[in-house]
């Protein structure tokens, strides 16, 4: 009898395990079609502010974020339809694949904490708060996941069944993953509704929808943000270690397409001559914001 019950909680296990492993496939797939077709929507804006443009610091921002996000995406997508059979190689595309997540989730918060920085100025004192903040958030992002991936000494390896690499002891603190990104979103986002909602106010006589599409963009970007860290804790925390990839992919590809899209919108600004500004404007008026970016090099 505990033979069968135990063979019968076996084959339960292995047909969840089989179910989150494709969930966690069909997701990624899902997140890669969307990055392409977003990318095939912005490639005429694309190439007018970037391919044609000339060299400059957000360009290379740009093709970082998106193109480096589409590769490691695909390559993730590719691992989950795979069948994988050693530990060592499941091990070393997790690692990977952390990294890489890692990265692209920084190089976003670089183009959300260079909106603001230009926001507020470009001040050498927020400056030196921002570098430190970006350089702490990457470090402890990798960190976590490294320590997450390291104690996993068992994957599952059942044939064609179950395609890519999973593993039913992934410790809980793999749950601080997204803290860091979530409290530079927040805190970028508080910065940019305090500048924006006070210029806006000042100058409420005068239409500024140069302050109006920046503040709408922040606002954009932290739902997506806040949206994403509430599934992924909630996955994290309370849900089933075979579903710890579940919003990987999803998050990696959201961050960078967001970022990217974000920095084109603030390329079409700086690429702006003229703006209706107040004349009493005593706070961050549009004509001095697109000076700013314009020095910038945007």
């Amino acid at each position: 009898m505990a033979t069968t019950a135990s063979a019968a909680e076996l084959q339960a296990e292995l047909i969840q395990l089989t179910a989150d492993a494709q969930t966690t496939s069909y997701l990624a797939a899902a997140a890669l079609t969307l990055a392409i077709v977003e990318f095939i929507g912005n490639f005429q804006d694309e190439v007018q502010l970037v391919w044609k443009s000339p060299l400059r610091v957000s360009n290379g921002i740009y093709l970082w974020i998106r193109y480096f996000s589409l590769i490691t995406v695909a390559i993730y997508t590719i691992f989950t339809f795979r069948e994988i059979k050693s530990d060592h190689t499941c091990r070393s595309f997790l690692l990977a694949e952390a990294v890489t997540s890692s990265l692209v989730g920084t190089s976003a918060d670089v183009i959300l904490v260079l909106r603001v920085w230009v926001l507020y100025g470009k001040s050498r004192r927020l400056l030196y708060i921002f570098v430190p903040f970006l350089i702490m958030e990457i470090i402890v992002e990798i960190t976590v996941g490294v320590l997450t991936i390291l104690p996993l000494g068992q994957y599952f390896h059942v044939g064609p069944a179950i395609l890519g690499c999973y593993s039913l002891n992934v410790p809980r603190y793999f749950t601080y993953y997204a803290v860091p990104y979530s409290v530079t979103s927040f805190v970028m986002f508080c910065m940019t509704l305090y500048k924006c909602g006070l210029a806006l106010f000042d100058n409420r006589t005068v239409k500024m929808p140069l302050m109006t599409l920046f503040l709408r963009d922040g606002l954009f970007w932290f739902l997506i943000i806040f949206a994403l860290s509430i599934v992924e804790l909630f996955v994290w925390a309370r849900g089933r270690p075979s579903l710890a990839q579940l919003m990987v992919t999803p998050w990696t590809i959201l961050n960078a397409t967001v970022g990217a899209r974000i920095l084109l919108n603030l390329k079409k600004v700086a690429r702006v001559e003229v703006y209706a500004t107040a004349p009493t404007a005593n706070l961050f008026s549009e004509d001095s914001w697109v000076r700013t970016a314009n020095t910038l090099n945007i």
